[in-house]
């Protein structure tokens, strides 16, 4: 599947949803004591290689008031 979003040139667009969708739900999460206290997501190896991508993810974070250490992002081992 990932094979074929990479030929699709989907992986921008997917990684952008994901970032999107995770600090959407930490957002809703807050304040509830019953929510994880941190979520945890994978990024394309591009995504990851990407200079902005940090830059990007610290904005939505920041927009949507939600404490950066509440999101955790993977690194496959492959790039570590």
């Amino acid at each position: 599947l990932l094979e074929a979003a990479a030929e699709a040139k989907l992986l921008t667009a997917i990684d952008d949803w994901v970032a999107e969708e995770a600090v959407a739900r930490l957002a809703a999460w807050t304040g509830n004591p019953s929510a994880p206290p941190m979520l945890s997501i994978n990024l394309s190896v591009a995504a990851l290689r990407d200079p902005a991508v940090a830059d990007r993810l610290a904005r939505r974070l920041l927009a949507a008031r939600v404490d950066p250490s509440r999101l955790e992002v993977e690194v496959p081992e492959g790039l570590a």
